[in-house]
């Protein structure tokens, strides 16, 4: 059975090596692509919040927490919660 995997493995490290350029390109021009978009990624945000770090967690709808699933919870550095924003449910 190794015999075998040796052309498959061979054909997928040559095929791979002839992929990456094409694969550094897109994963390029996407890395742009979100910096030049990153400017609106406060937009729903608190403006205390501006020129602050945050974190963004989203759960998929297949697997939603019991208890961040009505919208974009959005949590003080202390714990507590500072508001829900239900326009952006990705997972309710």
């Amino acid at each position: 059975m190794s015999n075998e995997l040796k052309p498959i493995s061979v054909i997928a490290v040559i095929a791979l090596i002839l992929l990456a350029p094409s694969i550094r390109d897109a994963l390029r021009e996407e890395a742009a692509t979100y910096v030049k978009d990153s400017e609106s990624s406060h937009d729903g945000l608190p403006e205390s919040w501006n020129n602050s770090q945050v974190m963004c967690v989203m759960f998929p709808s297949d697997s939603p927490h019991p208890k961040f699933n009505s919208g974009v919870t959005m949590i003080q550095a202390d714990g507590t919660t500072y508001g829900v924003n239900s326009e952006f449910n990705g997972t309710g």
